[in-house]
């Protein structure tokens, strides 16, 4: 404890009145630190320091209290919570590399998963779904792949459908036309779809009859659904037409027939069916709300 004078109190039998601030360069700093302050730590030379000084000046009495320790001591428990926090940091530090790292991987290999995939979807291979491990955006990417990959074989599977359903249908038109000594007949029909429901159809009749017939129908609507109807048409027709029975009543019981088949759905043909005698060179047709024919 030193009075206001800088001497030091309680040590008269020891140090008679010893001025502080002469024995040491640390004694020195801490007056120089006093003069200027009311409290504060003042460090020796040395890194880390010897020794280190704490003061503060009492508002009790004109004294002030100094004390002097041995900088290993004072420092120990800093430097080992410093070495402790830069280990603690270099240890998060490494953690979150390795766990960058781990994620760079996982990510990596189920996008290369995803492009072997494409890969191989590009030359016509569907394999099994791709595994959604995850709930982020490469879960989600893979995710909308197995989606799109389904859609393009559902879609594939469709189309090779409709391919056979166009082939089924073209094959039910006439290949070839009708010539005779008095009359040619000739047509083709040409589809803005894959299959649609134009239809025409050339009817030939034992030579004893001497009759050939012409068929020309639409169907509502366009694709699949107008060809399967066109084809029920047909075949309506056709086997109508191999009984006896004027014009009218085959027009009558093929619409009987049809409209059993069309009443829910809601749709209908029109048709236009001319027949020639070519003993009798006589036509005879019948319009079931088909524009009328141009001859």
């Amino acid at each position: 404890v030193l009075a206001s004078t800088g001497l030091e109190l309680g040590l008269e039998d020891f140090y008679p009145m010893r001025a502080f601030g002469t024995m040491s360069v640390l004694e020195s700093d801490t007056v120089l630190a006093m003069q200027n302050n009311l409290s504060g730590t003042v460090f020796g030379p040395g890194k880390p320091p010897e020794e280190i000084s704490g003061f503060y000046r009492l508002s009790e009495a004109p004294w002030t209290m100094v004390i002097i320790a041995p900088g290993d001591k004072v420092l120990i428990p800093m430097i080992q919570f410093r070495r402790f926090y830069f280990l603690s940091f270099a240890g998060c530090i490494l953690l979150v590399l390795v766990f960058i790292r781990m994620t760079m991987n996982r990510v990596t290999i189920d996008i290369k998963k995803i492009s072997v995939a494409a890969d191989d979807l590009a030359n016509g291979k569907f394999g099994d779904p791709l595994e959604v491990a995850t709930r982020d955006e490469v879960g989600e990417l893979t995710g909308n792949f197995n989606k799109m990959t389904r859609q393009l074989r559902h879609r594939l599977e469709l189309k090779e459908a409709i391919n056979i359903a166009r082939e089924v249908q073209q094959n039910l038109l006439p290949r070839e036309g009708y010539s005779g000594d008095r009359i040619e007949i000739s047509g083709f029909s040409i589809y803005c779809d894959e299959t649609g429901g134009d239809y025409f159809d050339i009817l030939q009749f034992p030579e004893s009859d001497g009759k050939v017939g012409v068929v020309v129908g639409d169907v509502v609507g366009h694709g699949v659904g107008a060809a399967l109807l066109m084809t029920t048409v047909r075949a309506l027709v056709r086997s109508r037409l191999s009984q006896p029975g004027g014009l009218g009543q085959v027009m009558n019981d093929v619409n009987r027939l049809l409209y059993q088949d069309t009443v829910k759905s809601g749709s209908f043909v029109t048709l236009f069916y001319l027949e020639y005698d070519q003993f009798k060179s006589v036509l005879r047709w019948v319009r079931a709300g088909h524009d009328p024919a141009i001859i």
